[in-house]
């Protein structure tokens, strides 16, 4: 085929090139799929929070990195990553459910002044 030799990539290569591209575009899809849902979580929380939202996220990521490296030193790349796949394609459904929950909030009293 031309396109192997026009990328330089050997037939042997064709398959994991092919599921490098995949992964690659559904991350990137992903991405932008959610970030609307961010932004407008971070409206919804209110203008005067979006210091503290960034402040938790950078935590969380500076805590999660290091399990994430630990884990990935345990287990092997081919059972490493569809694990990861299934613990987010499993966390969407179950947010979904939580966020369309019905939220009882206690009544809202008039505060005088």
């Amino acid at each position: 085929m031309r396109i192997h030799r026009s990328l330089g990539i050997e037939p042997d290569e064709t398959r994991r090139v092919t599921l490098a591209f995949l992964y690659f575009f559904f991350l990137l899809s992903s991405y932008y799929a959610i970030r609307p849902v961010r932004d407008e979580m971070g409206i919804l929380a209110g203008v005067d929070q979006l210091q503290w939202l960034f402040t938790a996220t950078f935590v969380v990521m500076l805590a999660v990195a290091p399990l994430f490296g630990h884990i990935s030193a345990r287990y092997p790349r081919r059972t490493l990553v569809p694990m990861i796949y299934l613990f987010f394609a499993a966390s969407l459904p179950v947010g979904l459910a939580l966020a369309s929950m019905p939220k009882t909030l206690p009544p809202q009293t008039a505060h005088g002044g």
